[in-house]
């Protein structure tokens, strides 16, 4: 029932949406924030593991890239959000992650851009893609009550990407084999 519901809300937000698209004003009403970090947790199984652990999904959409500044309270200056959908995943704590060398000092980053599709976001398949629209940002933010919560968002740097962090990025190399963007996009965003 929680999943029709979902659905049909993003259905609804979609549909408002192409009878408002002269309307920018209402139209921007119903889109997800911008440039604020949304953060929902994601029991996640891997293929290899019989249990699951709690990792947390960050999402982020920006209509114009952000790159880091290094600064004082800014981001590191090594990272660019594309204009589209980035997501940041991290972990709950050292001891529960499915994923070797994740843990509260590392994270996952990956972005989408709004103007191509990204493949490859497993191991083994290249035929599954994903762009990050606007359209899509929305519809996974009316889908998912745990984004639109006050608690849940900041319009900051994220603790992990902010130049005083000592938090570094894994991989993609060392952990395609226990992580799956697809997988979490499919599975857990997008339901």
């Amino acid at each position: 029932m929680k999943k029709l519901f979902g659905f049909m809300t993003c259905l609804a937000v979609l549909l408002a949406g192409v009878m408002f698209t002269g309307c920018d004003e209402v139209e921007d009403e119903l889109a997800g924030p911008e440039n604020t970090w949304c953060c929902m947790p994601v029991e996640y199984k891997n293929s290899d593991s019989s249990t699951a652990a709690t990792l947390y999904v960050w999402c982020y959409y920006t209509d114009t890239a952000v790159t880091g500044t290094d600064g004082a309270a800014g981001m590191k200056s090594d990272v660019t959000l594309p204009a589209g959908i980035t997501m940041v995943v991290t972990a709950k704590s050292d001891l529960t992650s499915v994923i070797q060398g994740l843990n509260t000092n590392t994270y996952i980053l990956k972005s989408f851009p709004r103007e191509s599709d990204t493949a490859g976001l497993d191991e083994s398949d290249t035929s599954y893609s994903f762009r990050g629209t606007k359209a899509k940002w929305t519809a996974l933010y009316w889908s998912k009550d745990a984004l639109r919560q006050s608690e849940n968002q900041t319009s900051g740097v994220l603790p992990c990407l902010a130049t005083s962090s000592g938090a570094t990025e894994l991989s993609w190399d060392n952990i395609k084999a226990q992580f799956s963007w697809k997988k979490l996009i499919a599975s857990y965003l997008l339901m």
